[in-house]
């Protein structure tokens, strides 16, 4: 799937997690328990089909990839 296939606050989520906020962090900047941000990133990561840390971090990648073409260094 590609990274149009999630849903807003999927993406909301993913945007957060890049710019280095923790679970925690994310959670209160949506207003939303820490249990509820950690499941849609979860579910971001799993509908993408990245599973473990360097694939989570590839999903990102590919967020920053298709919103910001040109962000890399």
């Amino acid at each position: 799937d590609t990274v149009a296939t999630l849903t807003e606050r999927q993406r909301e989520c993913l945007r957060l997690a890049a710019n280095g906020y923790s679970n925690q962090e994310i959670a209160r900047g949506l207003f939303v328990s820490r249990r509820v941000a950690v499941y849609h990133l979860s579910q971001a990561y799993a509908r993408l089909g990245f599973h473990g840390h360097t694939s989570r971090l590839r999903a990102v990648i590919r967020l920053l990839d298709e919103e910001s073409p040109g962000w890399r260094c």
